[in-house]
């Protein structure tokens, strides 16, 4: 018998010690393995390799859709990293083969392999029951050769399939440029239809599509929009090779949809993106009135911690500065007060001072407005603008112009020697430019007061879940969600304890004064409005 089959053997009677840890390592690169055979081919490999020496396997980790080409399995959190932490001099680590452990080029590969048996770890590739450890994988060349070539073949392998993937993605991204519609990985309201060869609308998902675009017309914000959409039920159903899966709708979910061009049917795989490549699920004057909106609500935000806290958090604004309103709790001895105060001066860069309203009087006092339906009402119906509006429509389109302007001027700035058909391009972007600018001015002078419609409707939708119950701590949420929808703003003057609540499509905003024993008047008050006589002192509400 030669040295190295008494090496050999000598290990083997090492691996039937009762005492030694037996750890496992399974991975592969994609969800779709995971749907197959991958885990449990990979756990049973491993337990037959335990079994037939008396071994018991003392634990496992796994990275499920975690590729090795690049080492990303080998990151901090990993599975691999975690099992690394454990294992200690003389524990036994199984993998299929060595491109489990690693799928870069055969020497990162290498130098790998050797940390981990510097450990003291033996390494067992359960396909060809090779046993590598420190000693041997310095001395026999019938251990790592063959972990060489495997790995050198499984980067190879990667590398390939890279190169073909690009040269694939290059092709497609050529045809959409000439106006073509390409197999991409299309959004859930969109799949590839074989027979004819062409993109096709999911119409289930479409509709939910239409809903998220109409609800943000009318001026609700994206978390608003999905907690609705799962209030109501409508979901988004994908049918993939494999399994049927529903999609979460969130919050980000809602603005990268209400963001994404591809709803207007632009080609966003390439830049510029050419418009009419896919069907689209809205139209334009939709889509560009949304992205008016969704700039305008990047001011309107507050820090998730506080964002429930007041209800006007968005939409009560300082009548000095127009700075947007938040709540500032002050303490004196055991007691705390609220109060509105303007965010610029919060904030260190504004000149209005800490002047300031309570928060308690400014809140009751406004929902017992809106408790006045009947007047409320009256309101609303004095104006029915339609929606959406062409004035935001083409601020996002000019916007959108502007952007692609940008856009190509980075171009020019990073190629010393640009392509003709840029500099045509950002002519051709100003001028488009140009001309809704012009639009946009004519449209201010006939519709000044027009904002989008349905005012009176959400009002209504407001009184029949909420009104009258609306100082419930369960409901909060839900007002505070509900009021931008019919209530345009509110303009606060802060020291004055008087405030103006201007309704949406309302040329008159209603002024509300509140005095210093806490009582209010509305004005117009209530009565005036219902045509009702009014006795001396019966405007005001307590």
């Amino acid at each position: 018998m030669n040295e190295r089959d008494k090496y050999i053997m000598n290990r083997s009677i090492d691996c039937n010690q009762k005492d030694a840890n037996v750890y496992s390592y399974a991975r592969w690169s994609s969800d779709g393995q995971g749907d197959g055979d991958s885990s449990r081919r990979q756990d049973d490999r491993a337990k037959q390799w335990c079994a037939s020496r008396g071994l018991k396997l003392t634990g496992g980790e796994q990275d499920a859709g975690v590729s090795a080409w690049k080492g990303k399995n080998r990151l901090e959190g990993s599975g691999l990293s975690r099992l690394l932490k454990i294992v200690k001099p003389g524990d036994y680590l199984l993998v299929e083969d060595n491109d489990r452990l690693s799928r870069q080029d055969w020497l990162t590969a290498m130098n790998f392999l050797a940390e981990i048996v510097a450990k003291g770890v033996t390494v067992v590739t359960l396909d060809n029951g090779n046993q590598i450890d420190a000693e041997r994988f310095r001395r026999d060349p019938g251990c790592f050769l063959p972990a060489i070539m495997r790995a050198h073949l499984g980067n190879d392998e990667n590398e390939k399939k890279s190169e073909r993937i690009k040269a694939s993605w290059q092709a497609r991204k050529a045809k959409i440029a000439n106006g073509q519609a390409a197999n991409f990985n299309l959004p859930c309201w969109l799949r590839w239809d074989k027979e004819s060869d062409r993109p096709v609308l999911v119409e289930n998902n479409a509709h939910v599509i239409r809903q998220m675009f109409q609800w943000a017309l009318d001026g609700l914000g994206c978390q608003t929009i999905a907690r609705r959409l799962h209030r109501e039920g409508c979901n988004l159903v994908v049918k993939g090779k494999r399994r049927v899966r529903t999609l979460t709708i969130s919050g980000p979910f809602v603005w990268r949809t209400l963001r994404n061009k591809l709803t207007i049917g632009h080609g966003i795989y390439v830049q510029p993106s050419p418009p009419g490549v896919y069907p689209a699920v809205v139209d334009e004057k939709t889509f560009y009135a949304v992205q008016q909106r969704l700039e305008a609500n990047k001011h309107q935000t507050a820090p998730r911690a506080t964002s429930t806290s007041s209800l006007f958090t968005g939409i009560a604004f300082c009548s000095k500065c127009g700075g947007t309103l938040c709540r500032f709790t002050q303490s004196r001895k055991t007691k705390s007060y609220q109060y509105l105060v303007c965010s610029e001066t919060v904030h260190k860069h504004g000149e209005c001072g800490m002047t300031s309203i309570r928060y308690d009087a400014i809140e009751m006092s406004f929902l017992h407005l809106l408790n006045q339906t009947d007047f409320v009402r009256k309101m609303l119906n004095e104006q029915q603008p339609a929606a959406p509006m062409l004035i935001d429509s083409l601020a996002g389109q000019l916007a959108e112009a502007e952007r692609q302007v940008g856009k190509l001027m980075s171009l020019i700035k990073s190629d010393p020697n640009p392509s003709p058909v840029v500099y045509q391009s950002i002519k051709t972007e100003e001028a488009k430019a140009a001309e809704l600018r012009q639009k946009i001015e004519a449209e201010q002078g006939r519709l000044a007061a027009e904002v989008p419609a349905m005012a009176l409707g959400n009002y209504e939708e407001f009184c029949q879940h909420f009104c009258g119950q609306m100082e419930r701590a369960e409901y909060r949420r839900a007002v505070k969600a509900m009021l931008p929808s019919f209530v345009s703003r509110i303009v606060v003057n802060l020291g004055e304890n008087r405030y103006s609540v201007w309704l949406k499509g309302v040329a008159q905003p209603i002024d509300v004064y509140i005095s210093k024993h806490r009582d209010w008047i509305f004005s117009p008050a209530p009565s005036w409005v219902l045509g009702r006589p009014i006795a001396e002192g019966a405007n005001i509400i307590r």
